[in-house]
């Protein structure tokens, strides 16, 4: 075995290789033999290590050579000083490194109180690692195979997929039409101008403006609308960098969009009073379901899953389960005498099962859920018909709920607790509505001087 050269050590004199490796095999017989007769003796292996290290320095000096894969296990023995860690110690050509070494240390344990019982640890570490590197084995090819590839080289289309698919796991159903709408324009403007299979790493700010001022002509947008799309860009290539998939995000220097945004808000109590009664008038299941929300301050997509075993009219009360809740936490609603009356008119015109929905199939108690989209929508074309638009929209009436029991001296932390926030500091943005006069209790306590 010894006559075979070692592996890197192709092309170099077979005489001088096999002279090293035969002076290696002397050492290990020579550990082992000190081993079995319990004998220490440091100052003969180094010995015998010279004699190595003199072949290898003459190895290192011939250029003809290729460089020797490592250099053998050896040992320091601190001087026989027990309160010192002794160590091996070996040294491993960098891969790719063009003749660059690396060296390994590793302590032996400070358990071994004898130098006998230290020394025969010493000899076995050694021979340990000296057959496991005559064996082809050197750690840092194995921690160079275990790094994972960069991605940085992967093409855009392909880590735009990857992204979409998380995001879709992770999204809202409210959103998923706005990612999707995304996706689709990306991709499509990718392919068309055969930027598909640059490197995800290679798409810079030139290229975000470039689609960003196509997108702007092309499908002639408003400015919330390109507002909207800019942050929708932004949020995809955050997902990339979280990937790995690019460093950088190119879509955070494109230009802000100014547009004036419309704030959801409470209604004034004669657009309240006209729409409500109008409603009443033409759709009392509907009527209903904006009762609801005035009373309840329950959301329209929470009011969607809910259902009549959710409701306890002995106690006054309903518990709303996290899994249905906006901020996946558990939530108790009282049911004021305004609540109460719809559920007893509720009871009283439908058939009711503990498993139906209060407002299933077509607003009524069913087994059947439905969209909350459905009742926006019907409510929309009643608003429209009274010629009434937006803001108002059919989460206005929880806003509004909520600023009239402020106005009409309900107690602020009772009201938070009911709309399911956590602090007052979204009450107190209920309370400041624009265009909305303070309450009548006001004027009364207002002092005169």
């Amino acid at each position: 075995k010894a006559g075979v050269p070692q592996k890197g050590t192709e092309g170099s004199n077979p005489s001088l290789s096999a002279r090293i490796l035969h002076k290696l095999l002397i050492v290990n017989i020579l550990f082992t033999y000190f081993e079995g007769q319990k004998i220490g003796n440091p100052n003969f292996v180094k010995i015998c290590y010279l004699f190595f290290d003199f072949d290898r320095r003459r190895i290192q000096k011939n250029r003809s050579m290729s460089f020797p894969p490592y250099y053998p296990c050896k040992f320091n023995d601190c001087g026989g000083d027990l309160s010192k860690n002794w160590y091996v110690y070996y040294r491993v050509l960098i891969p790719n490194s063009d003749g660059k070494y690396e060296t390994k240390t590793h302590y032996i344990s400070m358990h071994f109180k004898t130098k006998r019982n230290r020394m025969q640890e010493l000899n076995r570490q050694i021979r340990y690692y000296n057959e496991k590197l005559y064996s082809g084995w050197n750690p840092l090819k194995i921690q160079d195979e275990n790094k994972k590839p960069s991605k940085l080289n992967t093409p855009i289309l392909e880590a735009l997929q990857t992204a979409y698919k998380y995001r879709m796991r992770n999204v809202k159903s409210d959103s998923i039409r706005t990612y999707d709408n995304f996706f689709r324009i990306i991709t499509g403007w990718l392919k068309k101008n055969k930027y598909h299979r640059i490197p995800a790493q290679l798409i810079n700010e030139d290229h975000a403006l470039e689609w960003f001022y196509w997108i702007e002509e092309s499908r002639k947008l408003s400015n919330r609308t390109l507002a909207n799309y800019r942050a929708v860009a932004i949020t995809f290539w955050n997902m990339l960098k979280q990937h790995r998939f690019v460093k950088d995000n190119p879509f955070e220097q494109l230009p802000k969009i100014k547009f004036r945004r419309l704030k959801w808000r409470g209604m004034d109590p004669v657009t309240r009073d006209r729409i409500k009664t109008f409603i009443q008038e033409k759709d009392p299941d509907l009527y209903n379901y904006i009762l609801f929300e005035y009373y309840g301050f329950i959301r329209p997509n929470e009011l969607s899953f809910l259902k009549f075993n959710m409701v306890d009219l002995d106690n006054g009360y309903i518990k709303l389960p996290a899994e249905i809740c906006k901020d996946s936490e558990d939530r108790c609603i009282v049911i004021s005498k305004g609540l109460m009356d719809v559920f007893e008119s509720i009871i009283e015109k439908y058939t009711i099962d503990p498993e139906f929905y209060v407002f299933g199939w077509k607003l009524k108690p069913s087994k059947k859920h439905y969209d909350r989209r459905y009742a926006s929508a019907r409510y929309r074309a009643l608003r429209n018909e009274l010629g009434i638009g937006y803001p108002n929209v059919l989460y206005s009436w929880k806003y509004t709920g909520i600023q009239d029991h402020l106005n009409a001296g309900c107690n602020p932390y009772d009201i938070a607790r009911q709309s399911g926030h956590n602090d007052l500091e979204m009450i107190m943005h209920y309370s400041n509505p624009d265009g909305i006069p303070a309450s009548k209790e006001f004027s009364l306590k207002a002092p005169i001087i």
